[in-house]
């Protein structure tokens, strides 16, 4: 009898450890695989986003990878061997929903409640394909017209406001050699690619007017390419080129930062490299120029996204961290360390982000301004590629502005 009060006591012991190893396996947290595009000083901050996500809750746990090349993780989503959630640019988007690779977000965003409206419209725009949500934005990518303040006052010119007031403004302001080189660059073609676009659609032009297929065939994109192509005309294409490629980008031999270009079009990061680079550079922060006098200033924006590709394993773990990272408790520290501007609205009166340079420049111009945000058809790089082609021979000579227009339109059938 006392054997089997033993055994008895044995089994009860055996099931009591099993029914906690049971629980213990059911309140395991679900791992979630977050590969990222960020490298260096951007990826130690992702990490951090995800150390705090997992310090925040115990049902998940993010697991982060550095992944720069995103042609790997599109082929690793497509093999089903593929991250939870990834991230990209809100150019991408329409072609990666075509293509089968992006979850939509619809049904979670319903049942959970979350509040898309936080986002800039055009935000939500960008991240939205045939009705469905398929994105969410962590910042906005928004070009402003930088002046240096020390070279207009030399000049004695006032700051432009239009076009061909810019025009007028960067011939005064260029300045060239006896031999024809360009000293200081007048005109913000350097960096080159961010003329066309911020120029366009500053002056009241677009891409396209339905959303779905290309369109240049109005009066913003033609004056933005005549503007262009008389300012080269002046000054020479081979001396423009040569200045465009003396320096580079954001180090201590970009023009601006040396004070040899007198107007820029580029983005809110700009400050920490005149920090670090110009800390005496005077200059001011404000909205693309405009078509006419007294028009609302206009900005074409585009976004880091964060999206769920369909083949992932996790994908309610992969919502719910993807709402921590886009808001404002996630991502506000790695935007204040990458001075980019963020996406959702509650940051826009926060005293720390306000506290930045620029930044309120930024915030004014995003909820005052007209926003717009890049075409987000399946063939817009297609499209891109040819716009910026074809603009390169109206400045060569080969075509004018009119068979310019012409033979983009051609080329894709929408109107010829």
């Amino acid at each position: 009898m006392k054997k089997f009060s033993v055994l008895l006591l044995a089994l009860a012991m055996l099931l009591m450890t099993l029914s906690v190893g049971a629980v213990a396996e059911t309140t395991e947290r679900q791992t979630v695989n977050f590969w990222y595009l960020w490298t260096g000083v951007e990826a130690e901050g992702m990490e951090e986003i995800i150390a705090n996500y997992n310090a925040s809750q115990d049902v998940y746990e993010v697991v982060g990878l550095s992944v720069p090349d995103e042609s790997k993780i599109v082929v690793a989503i497509a093999s089903n061997e593929g991250p939870d959630v990834t991230d990209s640019f809100s150019s991408n988007v329409s072609s990666y929903y075509d293509q089968g690779i992006m979850l939509p977000l619809n049904d979670y965003i319903a049942e959970s409640g979350y509040d898309t409206s936080a986002f800039p419209e055009a935000m939500m725009e960008c991240c939205t394909v045939d009705g469905n949500i398929v994105a969410l934005p962590m910042n906005i990518i928004n070009y402003m017209m930088y002046i240096n303040t020390d070279l207009l006052e030399a000049a004695d010119v006032e700051i432009p406001t239009t076009g061909d007031e810019l025009l007028e403004a960067a011939r005064a302001l260029t300045q060239v050699a006896d031999d024809g080189t360009i000293e200081v660059l007048g005109m913000p073609v350097y960096p080159y690619g961010y003329y066309l676009d911020a120029m366009v659609y500053g002056m009241g032009g677009s891409y396209t007017d339905d959303g779905e297929t290309l369109n240049v065939d109005n009066e913003g994109f033609r004056k933005a390419v005549e503007l262009l192509k008389a300012y080269y005309d002046e000054f020479g294409y081979d001396q423009i080129s040569a200045f465009q490629t003396a320096g580079s980008w954001l180090d201590s031999t970009d023009p601006f930062l040396n004070g040899q270009q007198a107007i820029r079009f580029d983005g809110s990061w700009m400050a920490n490299f005149i920090s670090q680079y110009a800390p005496d550079l005077n200059y001011t922060c404000l909205p693309i120029v405009t078509l006419n006098e007294g028009d609302t200033p206009a900005a074409v924006v585009s976004s880091s996204v964060f999206y769920i590709p369909s083949t992932a394993s996790c994908p309610d773990g992969a919502f719910d961290f993807m709402t921590y990272l886009v808001g404002p408790d996630g991502c506000k520290q790695w935007l204040m360390d990458c001075t980019n501007i963020p996406a959702h609205s509650a940051l826009y009166s926060d005293e720390d982000m306000l506290a930045i340079t620029d930044f309120p420049a930024y915030f004014d111009a995003i909820q005052t301004n007209e926003i717009f945000v890049l075409p987000t058809f399946s063939n817009w790089s297609d499209c891109a590629s040819l716009i910026s082609d074809m603009v390169e021979q109206v400045i060569v000579g080969t075509y004018s502005v009119d068979e310019c227009v012409e033979q983009i339109m051609t080329e894709y059938g929408y109107l010829y």
